[in-house]
């Protein structure tokens, strides 16, 4: 089995930017048959000052975790499963009043699964992939 090396993070100033919200983390489950599944990684932006917006993202990582290893299987259908329960998610907030969040979500959320990586990306946050002397821009045109 081959080994991979991955990284994740955002460039961000030492300073805490007051108008926006940031998650960046990882997801390494504990359970065999979920880490057969793969690692989730997630970098999350929301462009508002409203503290809520904590909330918002925590959601969404919450809610992929959830959908992406309710059923194991395939990576990829898993991820767009848990994509369309975010979305719905994201519409009950709207629907409650929550609209702060609409328009200003940058994010990408990523599953590697053995050897394939399946992602997603919204807004103007980009993905690179590095292996040996290459980089690779894997949110191109996504």
């Amino acid at each position: 089995m081959q080994q991979y090396a991955t990284k994740i993070g955002k460039i961000l100033s030492r300073q805490k930017s007051p108008d926006r919200y940031t998650l960046v983390s990882i997801f390494k489950p504990r359970q065999e048959e979920e880490r057969e599944h793969g690692v989730l990684y997630f970098v999350l932006e929301i462009l508002s000052p409203d503290p809520a917006m904590s909330r918002v993202a925590k959601m969404i990582e919450s809610t992929v975790i959830d959908e992406y290893y309710q059923k194991i299987g395939n990576g990829f259908d898993g991820l767009e499963r848990a994509l369309k329960a975010v979305n719905e998610e994201l519409a009950n907030l709207a629907e409650e009043g929550e609209i702060g969040w609409i328009g200003k979500i940058n994010g990408v959320i990523a599953a590697l699964e053995g050897n394939m990586l399946h992602i997603t990306q919204t807004g103007t946050v980009e993905a690179y992939l590095i292996r040996s002397d290459a980089i690779t821009h894997v949110t191109e045109n996504l």
